[in-house]
């Protein structure tokens, strides 16, 4: 319809996921208008002072794109529910996939994966009665994922797809390959409904 008609292409998301800084996002997808007139036009440059009728310069700084990339995160190193438990340490960083890929089809996904092979101390809560509170009750090993590079990848693979639909890459979705069924279908348009994941069509 003509809302989603303006909708950006998957296609162009992605290319504008390699962006890297404003100039290249003019140069690629701007090549007819000027960077440096375009963000003065568009700039905010004054605010009016709550106390007074003088007008200050509001400085304003262009962020820096959360693009798909490795990036430190913390993750949780103890794995049981157990309250009197306590591991040292509890928490640790790692290299993992982080930022945004513009578009609910796409996530941001580790291409490269090394395992880290830690061990941790593994303490007992006596109560605070003891004068030891903790019984030291070993040391713990546990093997974690590091990201080492990653891209933006469809949420949707091939392996979601069923047996009466085929997988669209570029689309990123599953498609059926019952197109006559389909058709078939919209032509009792208000009396049956077509079911896109079972590929089927479905009485209302």
């Amino acid at each position: 319809d003509a809302g989603n008609s303006r909708e950006i292409p998957l296609n162009v998301i992605m290319e504008l996921n390699q962006v890297t800084n404003v100039s290249e996002l003019f140069i690629k997808f701007m090549p007819d208008t000027n960077m440096n007139d375009a963000q003065k036009l568009y700039t905010t440059i004054g605010f009016q002072n709550r106390n007074a009728y003088s007008t200050e310069i509001k400085t304003t700084l262009i962020p820096k794109a959360a693009s798909c990339s490795v990036e430190l995160q913390t993750i949780c190193l103890k794995d049981t529910d157990d309250l009197s438990s306590y591991y040292y340490p509890m928490c640790t960083r790692v290299n993992r996939c982080g930022g945004c890929c513009g578009h609910d089809l796409l996530a941001c996904r580790p291409t490269t994966i090394e395992i880290l092979n830690f061990e941790v101390i593994v303490l007992q809560y006596k109560g605070s009665l003891e004068l030891g509170k903790f019984e030291f009750k070993g040391l713990k090993s546990m093997s974690i994922d590091q990201h080492l590079n990653c891209k933006c990848d469809c949420i949707i693979e091939k392996e979601n797809c069923t047996p009466l639909q085929v997988y669209n890459p570029n689309e990123c979705s599953c498609m059926c390959t019952n197109e006559e069924d389909r058709h078939e279908c919209h032509d009792e348009y208000g009396l049956k409904l077509w079911n896109s994941t079972a590929c089927s069509c479905r009485s209302l």
